[in-house]
């Protein structure tokens, strides 16, 4: 999902219970480093409510 031009990431699961906001002011849109980054992010959450 794309959350901007600055390559802000958000993220809202209820069946999960878990929201978060990865927000930079990067640019160009989609910087491979910046995806890498929000993935780690969103992996760090999800594995939180694993535990």
């Amino acid at each position: 999902m794309w959350g901007g031009m600055y390559n802000s990431s958000w993220i809202l699961d209820r069946e999960a219970g878990l929201y978060g906001i990865y927000a930079t002011q990067t640019l160009p849109p989609g910087d491979a480093k910046v995806r890498e980054m929000t993935k780690a992010f969103h992996e760090e959450l999800y594995s939180k409510v694993e535990q």
